[in-house]
C-alpha cells in the first residue's frame, strides 16, 4: 500500500493524520509514493516549496532526506513509514527463512525508542495491524508475513546482512 493511502486509512492510522497540521507530511507522502500528479493545486504549490523546485518529481525517490525542526512530526511520520513498510507482505520475494526488516537506526537504542514507541502505539490502535503481530519485544515487532521492525544503533556492523525495505535514520547529522 502506498504511504499516503496508509497514512490516510482510518482503519490503519485512525483520523489523527487527516488534520491540517499533517498536511505537509501528507504532501511528502505523495511525493515519496511518486504521486506528485495526484496533488491538488494548493498541495502542489506546497510541494514545490518543500522540494525547492518549480518542477515536481514524476517518480518515487530512491532516498529521502528530511530536514525538520523540533515538534515538526518527523518522528511520528517515521513511525508511519516504518509501519507501512512492515505491513507489506514480502514473502513472494524472500528466500525460505528470510525476513524483511524495516530498521529504525539512531545513535543509541534509547533514542530509537521514541520512534519505536510511536510505532507500537500506531500498531496497537489498529485492529488489523495488531492482529498481524506474532511477537513483540522492547526492540522488535514481528508480523505474521515475515516482516519486522527493529531498533538498531548507528553502526555498519549492526545492520549488515538484513533484507531492508526501509531504513529510518534518526538524527543522522549526529552520526
Amino acid at each position: 500500500m502506498k504511504l499516503f493511502d496508509f497514512m490516510t486509512d482510518k482503519s490503519l492510522c485512525g483520523d489523527e493524520f487527516l488534520g491540517d497540521s499533517w498536511r505537509s507530511w501528507r504532501v511528502v507522502a505523495r511525493l515519496l509514493d511518486g504521486d506528485a500528479a495526484l496533488l491538488n493545486a494548493e498541495d502542489a504549490t506546497l510541494a514545490r516549496q518543500l522540494v525547492g523546485s518549480d518542477v515536481l518529481p514524476e517518480d518515487a525517490p530512491a532516498e529521502f532526506y528530511g530536514i525538520a525542526g523540533r515538534r515538526s512530526g518527523k518522528s511520528r511520520f517515521s513511525s508511519i513509514a516504518l509501519t507501512n513498510a512492515a505491513a507489506e507482505d514480502y514473502r513472494g520475494s524472500l528466500a525460505p527463512g528470510e525476513w524483511a526488516t524495516s530498521l529504525c537506526i539512531a545513535t543509541d537504542r534509547k533514542q530509537a525508542r521514541t520512534i519505536f514507541g510511536y510505532t507500537e502505539a500506531l500498531i496497537d490502535s489498529s485492529d488489523m495491524l495488531r492482529e498481524a503481530v506474532v511477537s513483540s519485544t522492547r526492540e522488535s515487532i514481528d508480523f505474521e508475513h515475515r516482516s519486522r521492525i527493529e531498533i538498531h544503533t548507528a553502526s555498519f556492523r549492526a545492520v549488515r546482512g538484513y533484507t531492508v525495505p526501509l531504513a529510518i535514520i534518526d538524527e543522522a547529522a549526529f552520526f
